[in-house]
């Protein structure tokens, strides 16, 4: 069998170390360090000096168990009412001499009526309608605020987040819309964004079926990967996972000792495995250039990179040269080049 071992060795000089932070193309999930909670306004402080809350959590990080924060505290409690002061006493009126007229007794004033005392149980508090749209953790919010301070009653705030329940950017129609869209939420969102849908692009415009299933499988198999920073240890990690050893000719050496339709398909399985790795690397410089973004590159610039290798990768699924793919794999080497130019020596 006659196998390129050039191809796969271009791809792996295309890129330096680079740490995963995101997923413009959709397929890397980005790790976390912490649980998102979202808390609502402190009530009024009560005559015991305490203040409470209410805090809902937005998002859970399957690595991290963050402590919720505090729904009480103390405070500074309210100054009693001051009294008025008294006022003094009229000045007595001399007494009236006698006559002959029978003295009467003024009729007693009526007893003033009770005044009725206010019975509540909780404060009451007003809320604005949730945004239509999700921010960049993923989220509707809204702001409350109280309404009525229930002088007996400490009520929590209500939640002012909860979790978006629809896609942000997998439903947009055009490639360059999703990646920019995904490059604009927080890790958080990111993976509430994959919860609710987990496609990547090279998946995406596989046919539902059988190979879309094997594609999305293929890249979450790599999810671990993405989480080194060494890209030595990175790229041993991606090839432990397609079990490619680190001689392509040996791999394809091996074939060598068999027969008919096992002999053919030995062989198409390294080539596949071998573009598989070559389009690993691809995957690899749309993560390295996110991380640019966070250090300060040009998220236009950011966004239009990853788009033009997202398109190389598809373009390189339906090569059937050898020829052709080699001449991707150079396009976006060239590509990378100049993405790095483009952001400025500061940022290489």
């Amino acid at each position: 069998m006659k196998f390129n071992v050039g191809l796969i060795a271009a791809a792996m000089l295309a890129a330096g170390p680079v740490f995963a932070i995101g997923s413009g193309g959709g397929g890397s999930v980005p790790s976390c360090s912490e649980d998102s909670w979202s808390c609502g306004e402190w009530s009024q402080c009560s005559s015991a000096g305490q203040r409470t809350r209410g805090c809902v959590m937005t998002f859970d990080c399957a690595q991290a168990s963050t402590p919720k924060p505090a729904e009480s505290e103390g405070c500074e409690p309210p100054a009693p009412a001051v009294q008025p002061e008294s006022e003094p006493a009229p000045a007595p009126q001399p007494t009236p001499t006698p006559t002959s007229q029978p003295t009467q007794k003024p009729a007693p004033k009526p007893a003033p009526a009770p005044r009725p005392t206010s019975v509540c149980s909780a404060d009451t508090w007003k809320c604005d309608g949730w945004t239509p749209t999700c921010d960049a953790n993923g989220n509707h919010t809204r702001s409350c605020a109280i309404a009525a301070d229930c002088p007996t009653a400490e009520t929590p705030g209500p939640a002012i987040a909860k979790p978006c329940e629809r896609l942000q950017c997998g439903d947009k129609a055009a490639l360059a819309d999703r990646i920019s869209c995904r490059l604009n939420l927080t890790p958080a969102g990111q993976i509430r964004e994959y919860a609710l849908q987990y496609l990547p692009e090279e998946c995406r415009v596989i046919p539902v079926g059988p190979g879309r299933t094997q594609c999305v499988a293929r890249y979450k198999s790599f999810q671990p990967c993405w989480d080194e920073r060494d890209p030595r240890v990175r790229q041993n990690c991606a090839a432990e996972i397609l079990q490619i050893g680190p001689s392509v000719a040996d791999e394809a050496r091996r074939c060598q000792g068999r027969q008919g339709k096992d002999r053919a398909a030995c062989a198409q399985a390294v080539k596949d495995k071998v573009y598989t790795m070559i389009k690993f690397r691809f995957y690899d410089l749309e993560e390295r250039a996110e991380e640019l973004l966070e250090r300060g590159a040009n998220q236009e610039a950011v966004t239009a990179f990853i788009t033009a290798v997202e398109t190389k990768k598809q373009e390189f699924n339906n090569a059937t040269a050898t020829d052709d793919r080699r001449r991707l794999i150079l396009e976006v080497r060239l590509a990378w080049k100049d993405f790095l130019k483009a952001v400025g020596p500061d940022l290489r």
